[in-house]
């Protein structure tokens, strides 16, 4: 026994696919390898049975359409990651103890290597990490190993019933242990989502379930039949539709391709894959420009027409439309060419018919090519007038449009890989209809014709070029006609109970045909022969070509009989058997043939198949004592010749019943091709008209031409003007790009960089010197350039104040620069300043009246007492007691005039620097100031709040700003006679804002009047009454320098000014 080893990590992890295949086996691992996506998580083992005698070429063969290593096994060897193994002939293979092991089959006729052997040690050493995959074969080897893998919480898979050879998949399915039955693609595609995914392939049945749903709701309108598009292409598609519409499941994908016309118009996009490119394939051109020489040489006639079927975005058809020309001026020949480009996306036809392309596009094209055939417009190249007048753009679906007829080329480069291959075969017929003969088709590198050889000759195996052979060649008619499908049948998690039934149906039938038929042939409708059954001798094939024809085959006594029979059968659907018939030639009268035909139904072999038997009758030996004495004429039994005429005669009436059928279907198809040629007359009507419309467009650009160049000198008189603006602007402006290149400047730049107007250099060859007038600039600029922020700030030079800013600014799509811009703002400021001087001085003036008012109740009061006291000392009556109490009341009337003045200088004090202080102080020092002249005004004024507040900032300029207001207030109710005027003020608190809301009841103003409140000099008073820069102050104040926000609202039959301040928190 081996030593055990201990795993690695990576081995723990890794995920090992057993891959089981026999007969048939290679076009199936073709399949699957070409679909495998890399990944260091899972690796595959081949076990392919292979002749022990002969070294095998497997792995070159595979390694060629592989994403991933391929390599022979060698014993011992280790399992590594994103590896394709496989077992070398003549050996079986084991895993154990993380390591390969070959070892020498046994003497006995069995398979090699052993599939069962390999899955079931594959089961013991990877338990739930194990993948067993049966594909074609005969026999049953791996079914054994399938049950182990899956009893060991593995997954096994098994290829559909369209493997070349169903025994072994079938085996694996018959045990019930199969979680999904698909084709070698999708089960290659699958695996990486399974391991990640245990419900993958639940849901992938899911999807093929619902598939006729899904395609029912894509053909609502007729348009696009997917039907007999590849599976693995369609699935994945649809998988994908799924995941990025975040729908849970198919069904809920299902609703909303019904409640939404644009997600079924999304799905038809990603099925319908557009990838094109200008002369995609130079070598495959390059061998069709040799083959186009010589049909141009060949042709008579002074037409050229050309098909481009699946045209997507009309490359294909311009580089042809390029090609012909090219070959034309070389030849110095005169031929009217008409491509015709065709798709079924509306979408990409109309981008077709008005196509250009980037420099990258057209990157790998001969740069004499794309000076003669393209114009350049803003960095775009469209095909000239002469190549775009050669197509003619359709929408069009080659598989159920009729197609375009009498061509020289049809070119269907990479379509035919996303269908099926019946409709592969079918649309090739199509085209082999439409060619002229000796007319060439151009596929692509992956595409070939297939079973299509007798019409079709190979000019260029490599890149696919092919000529039509022959111009007898028989085309299926139901080739040429679209009949849409009414089921569309994938494999599908049905599949096993179907297959298990069928196969119970198929032994009863094999078993009944076995004891009653020992001779015959299986045919489908059409008479072909599908499939031989023991020795048949009146089948054998004639001379020539070979033919599974059943007519031709059989005997030439028994063909017309033959045909009778088989034709009663498909028409009735019952068993049908044909009379006595003689066997020629005329030495036995005795020996006789019935042809006896059953209906099999549907089967894998075909839609509708039939089983006939050829049963000899000897009468001599069935009836041996029956004496017979027959009436002859000139030596003929006259009974046998009147059964002979009698069957004559039934075999003739069905043959004229077949014509007259025949004659029908042909008149049909007769009226069809009529139909078809109108069609296309009409086709040649609406191009005509289209030519018209053409021409009528060109007019139109003509004219939009002509706009743009009006465009163009408006935009030429625009720029001038902007040049001029530049020169004279106020602001300076410098625009640099993103390595400091100046890019745009105007003149006053000279004042700070010693350049000229036209200079165009480095602006780190300006700034060397260490007195460069503006510091720290390159610094900004950085900042500015790796954040993408704005850098704004005063700066004196000179005993001027300018006003930077730096901000960055897209140049182009790709491309960035700095914008520097300054501003002298010195006269502004002095402006500024000199308006706040001139407010102040309004505000003095309004408390050099407020203290008036309040001096004159203490003179007022200095009089009384100095009159009284001279009256006393003229009467002798004053006394100490009356001198004292004047003097007191005296010096207390003095004190307050003298605080008033005192209070009056601070006021208009300016503070130097912000301060913390209180907003109820404040307030109060202000009404203190104005109350005397309100109340001789009648004007009440309330500081009506419950809380009080700190701020930081300039105390006495905010006070300066709420006498604005106030006085605002005061002069509003005296204009307005307001009876019982009042004036209030109140707080709110939002969060750390405070607002304070002074109101009055004064009338308020027009929503004119209060959008221009604070704009400077804007006042409604008289010239003599106001400046009209008292609220503008205030806005500055509040704004500038406190930080705050101030605005004017309609309250209630009066104002409301809004104060919004940050408070301090107390300590």
């Amino acid at each position: 026994m081996a030593k055990k080893r201990h795993p690695t990590d990576a081995y723990k992890n890794l995920t090992i696919v057993g891959i089981g295949a026999s007969a048939g086996g290679f076009e199936a691992l073709l399949k699957f390898i070409q679909n495998i996506e890399p990944s260091e998580s899972i690796t595959y083992v081949i076990t392919q049975h292979l002749d022990p005698k002969q070294p095998t070429m497997l792995g070159s063969l595979l390694q060629k359409y592989s994403k991933i290593p391929i390599i022979e096994i060698t014993d011992t060897m280790e399992p590594l990651g994103n590896i394709i193994y496989f077992c070398p002939p003549n050996f079986d293979l084991v895993i154990e103890n993380s390591q390969f092991s070959l070892f020498v089959p046994p003497l006995k006729p069995y398979p090699k290597p052993s599939v069962n052997r390999f899955f079931k040690s594959l089961a013991l050493e990877k338990k739930e990490k194990a993948i067993g995959i049966i594909l074609s074969g005969t026999g049953s080897d791996g079914a054994e190993g399938i049950v182990a893998i899956k009893q060991s919480g593995g997954i096994a898979l098994a290829q559909n019933e369209k493997a070349k050879y169903f025994s072994m998949p079938k085996a694996a399915i018959d045990t019930q242990a199969v979680d999904a039955v698909l084709p070698p693609e999708l089960l290659a595609q699958g695996i990486i989502y399974a391991i990640d995914d245990p419900t993958y392939f639940d849901r992938h049945f899911d999807v093929l379930d619902n598939i006729d749903k899904v395609f029912s709701l894509l053909n609502q309108k007729g348009e696009v039949d997917f039907s007999d598009y590849k599976e693995a292409t369609i699935h994945r598609r649809l998988e994908r539709r799924i995941t990025e519409t975040k729908s849970e499941s198919v069904d809920e994908y299902i609703a909303l391709l019904q409640r939404s016309p644009a997600e079924i118009l999304n799905l038809k996009k990603e099925l319908l894959i557009i990838v094109t490119s200008l002369f995609r394939d130079k070598e495959a051109f390059t061998a069709i420009d040799v083959h186009l020489e010589k049909l141009l040489i060949s042709k008579l006639d002074n037409t050229v027409r050309i098909w481009v079927a699946g045209c997507a975005t009309g490359d294909e058809a311009y580089s042809i439309a390029i090609v012909i020309t090219e070959l034309l001026k070389k030849m110095e020949l005169t031929k009217k060419v008409t491509i015709f480009a065709t798709d079924v996306s509306e979408e990409a036809i109309d981008e077709a018919r008005s196509r250009s392309f980037s420099e990258e596009e057209i990157s790998h094209i001969d740069p004499e090519l794309i000076k003669l055939y393209f114009v350049e417009k803003n960095h775009r190249y469209t095909p000239t007038k002469a190549i775009r007048d050669m197509i003619v753009f359709s929408k069009h679906d080659v598989i159920k449009d009729p197609p375009f007829l009498n061509l020289d080329l049809v070119s269907c480069r990479n379509l035919l890989i996303y269908f099926n291959p019946d409709l592969q075969q079918r649309v090739q017929s199509i085209f082999y209809y439409a060619l002229r003969y000796q007319g060439l088709m151009f596929l692509g590198s992956s595409e070939t014709i297939g079973t299509l050889t007798n019409l079709f000759s190979i000019i260029d195996n490599k890149y696919k070029i092919y000529r039509k052979s022959n111009d007898t060649g028989v085309v299926d008619i139901e080739a040429l006609a679209y009949f849409q499908k009414k089921e569309f049948k994938r494999g599908s998690k049905k599949l096993r109970d179907e297959v298990n039934s069928l196969d119970v149906n198929s032994s009863i039938n094999a078993a009944v045909t076995s004891f009653f038929a020992v001779n015959g042939i299986v045919v489908d409708t059409n008479g072909t022969i599908l499939f031989f059954k023991g020795e048949n001798k009146y089948i054998s094939n004639p001379q020539g070509l070979v033919t599974n024809d059943v007519y031709r085959q059989t005997s030439d006594f028994l063909r017309l009989d033959l045909r009778a029979t088989l034709s009663e059968a498909i028409r009735n659907e019952q068993v049908v058997a044909s009379k006595k018939i003689r066997i020629l030639p005329l030495a036995d009268e005795r020996n006789y043939v019935i042809i006896t035909v059953f209906p099999l139904g549907r089967n894998k072999l075909s839609e509708n198949s039939f089983f006939i038997t050829f049963d000899d009758i000897n009468e001599k030996e069935s009836s041996p004592l029956l004496t017979y004495q027959p009436q002859t004429v000139d030596g003929y039994d006259f009974n046998i010749l009147e059964n002979e005429l009698s069957a004559l005669k039934e075999r003739l009436q069905i043959t004229i019943e077949e014509l007259e059928t025949s004659n029908e279907e042909l008149q049909s198809t007769n009226e069809e091709l009529q139909s078809t040629n109108e069609e296309l007359q009409s086709t040649n009507e609406e191009l005509e008209t289209s030519n018209e419309e053409l021409q009528s467009t060109n007019e139109e650009l003509r004219t939009v031409n002509d706009e743009f160049e009006h465009k163009n000198n408006e935009l030429a008189f625009v720029n001038e003007a902007l040049n001029k603006v530049v020169e004279v602007i106020n602001t300076d402006v410098l625009i640099l790009d993103k390595n400091l290149d100046l890019f745009l400047h105007t003149k006053g730049v000279e004042k700070f960089f010693e350049i000229n107007y036209t200079n165009r250099i480095n602006l780190s060859e300006i700034i060397i010197h260490e007195h460069f007038p503006i510091p720290n600039l390159f610094e900004n600029i950085k900042s500015v350039v790796q954040n993408t922020n704005e850098v704004q700030y005063d700066l004196t030079i000179d005993h001027r104040i300018y006003w930077f800013q730096i901000k960055r600014i897209n140049l182009s799509n790709d491309d960035y620069g700095v914008i520097i811009s300054f501003t002298d703002k010195t006269d502004i400021i002095r402006n500024q300043e000199l308006m706040f001087q001139q407010s102040k001085l309004a505000s003095m003036g309004e408390m050099i009246g407020n203290i008036a008012h309040q001096w004159r109740q203490p003179l007022n009061t200095l009089a009384l007492n100095l009159f009284g006291i001279q009256k006393k000392f003229e009467n002798h009556s004053i006394d100490e007691n009356a001198f004292n109490t004047f003097v007191e009341e005296s010096q207390k009337n003095i004190q307050h005039m003298s605080a008033t003045i005192d209070d009056f200088r601070d006021f208009f004090s300016p503070n130097k620097s912000k301060k913390i202080f209180s907003l109820h102080d404040v307030i109060e020092k202000t009404i203190f100031f104005v109350k005397d002249t309100f109340d001789h005004h009648g004007i009440t004024i309330q500081n009506d709040h419950q809380n009080d507040a700190q701020i930081h900032g300039f105390e006495n300029e905010f006070a300066q700003v709420l006498l604005n207001i106030f006085n605002n207030s005061k002069d509003a109710l005296i204009k307005n006679n307001t009876p019982e005027g009042s004036i209030k003020i109140t707080f709110e608190q939002e969060a750390e804002i405070i607002n304070i809301l002074i109101t009055d009841n004064g009338g308020g103003a027009s929503t004119e009047v209060i959008a221009r409140v604070f704009e400077p000099y804007f006042t409604t008073k008289e010239k003599k009454e106001g400046t009209g820069i008292g609220l503008y102050m205030s806005k500055m104040i509040i704004e500038n320098s406190m930080g705050g926000s101030i605005q004017m609202l309609p309250f209630e039959g009066g104002m409301m000014t809004k104060i919004s301040l940050l408070t301090v928190p107390y300590a």
